[in-house]
């Protein structure tokens, strides 16, 4: 028998990355684009009420659930611990604006 093991669960979400999404439907519209921008912001808002920054807010790290519901994933960058003190950059930086990465 191991000891001392962490385990990690997931909520399984089936639609696949938000990226993929937008390639398949070559695009989302205004509606389509209205829909999925508010449930981001609305995550953003939850997270920002809860002191988190994601830090690698992208396409790629948004999962599709059921519903077209959208997850935010990809915590690995976030952090919690004095947010208003922020000064690393870090991220993908072709998502970056370009002023933080020149």
């Amino acid at each position: 028998m191991i000891s001392n093991l962490i385990y990690i669960i997931l909520e399984y979400v089936p639609g696949g990355i938000f990226y993929d999404l937008c390639q398949a439907a070559g695009g989302l519209g205004e509606q389509g684009g209205r829909y999925f921008m508010g449930q981001l912001l609305d995550a953003v808002s939850y997270m920002h009420n809860k002191h988190v920054v994601h830090r690698d807010l992208k396409p790629e790290n948004i999962l599709v659930g059921d519903n077209l519901n959208l997850v935010v994933a990809d915590f690995g960058y976030a952090t919690y611990k004095k947010i208003n003190k922020l000064q690393e950059y870090c991220g993908t930086k072709v998502y970056m604006a370009p002023e933080i990465t020149e």
